[in-house]
């Protein structure tokens, strides 16, 4: 009974059918891959199995099976498959069920009448066995989680851009500050005259400087120097240049000559003279013939002591 059951389950893989003689026919058919739609799953395509009680002539399939593996002689294999299925049929009679391999099992009821419940039969089909069941979710729920997905992407994404836009921002505000402070910081320790040279001329200059006194004499430069040297001027009265070329400390630039002079006077201990360029008269604390030298006079402590933000002209 265990050598038929063998041969069963060998020739099915490549036969459509199997008869056991005196018993029926096994017959194996082709099932198409199926959507199960109570539990969402796919399942590949399969050969199924059946049971046919009609067809109990013998087809000699098993014996020659038998006698292939076997090397047998046909009488001996048909000798081998009589006695085996005789022992399926007492099998049957005695215990109401008998196993047909792993095709599946035979039953029979007080009434005679027969019933089979297939097993498994992946193992019959080598091409197709090794596909997987997939589950398939509804199509909303996908978009769902598809669209949930996507959402979270674009904010992960969207973070780094944020964080740098942030820091550039940042930046750019820290240096306008920077900027602004050092402007401010430059402006408020120069004295008010100065700021005459970047900004509109006020009507009148004494609301700028402290009102003078009496005042002295009028100056004028006089040139006692060799020409590398740094010009002293002399207080014979207040001079102005035109077209001295040379370098000129600036202490002040105004736009008219009689706020020039008004400032000069000032000053008297200073020796101002005053510089008519572009439309401007810029009052100068020293001329020099060389860059060097003008920037020494500027660092001099009796003119940057009164002048502390001079500054050095070209002319």
């Amino acid at each position: 009974m265990k050598t038929i059951a063998q041969h069963i389950d060998y020739l099915l893989i490549c036969n459509d059918s199997v008869t056991v003689p005196g018993l029926g026919a096994v017959v194996a058919y082709g099932s198409p891959a199926r959507y199960d739609e109570q539990g969402s799953m796919w399942f590949p395509p399969v050969r199924a199995l059946s049971f046919d009680p009609s067809r109990k002539a013998d087809d000699g399939m098993i014996a020659r099976s038998i006698a292939r593996r076997e090397s047998l002689s046909d009488a001996e294999a048909n000798e081998i498959v009589a006695r085996g299925t005789s022992q399926l049929r007492q099998a049957l009679a005695s215990d109401g069920m008998v196993a047909l391999g792993h095709a599946g099992t035979l039953r029979v009821d007080d009434n005679g009448n027969m019933s089979f419940t297939p097993a498994d039969a992946r193992w019959l089909s080598p091409a197709t066995m090794w596909l997987p069941q997939i589950e398939m979710r509804p199509v909303a729920t996908a978009t769902g989680v598809a669209h949930e997905a996507e959402r979270l992407e674009r904010r992960v994404r969207l973070w780094p851009t944020l964080l740098r836009r942030a820091g550039s921002a940042a930046a750019c505000v820290a240096v306008i500050f920077a900027i602004a402070w050092a402007l401010t910081s430059n402006l408020r320790t120069a004295p008010a005259e100065q700021f005459a040279s970047v900004g509109p001329a006020p009507d009148r200059v004494e609301s700028l400087i402290p009102q003078p006194g009496k005042a002295e004499a009028p100056l004028i430069l006089v040139i006692n120097k060799h020409p590398d040297a740094v010009v002293d001027v002399e207080s014979t009265g207040t001079a102005v240049v035109k077209d001295a070329p040379g370098y000129y400390l600036i202490v002040a630039s105004l736009p008219d000559l009689d706020e020039a002079r008004k400032f000069a006077s000032m000053y008297p201990s200073m020796h101002l003279g005053i510089l008519e360029m572009d439309g401007r008269y810029r009052v100068f604390a020293a001329r020099a013939d060389s860059q060097a030298h003008a920037y020494a006079a500027a660092a001099d402590p009796a003119i940057k002591s009164v002048f502390p933000a001079s500054w050095v002209c070209r002319r």
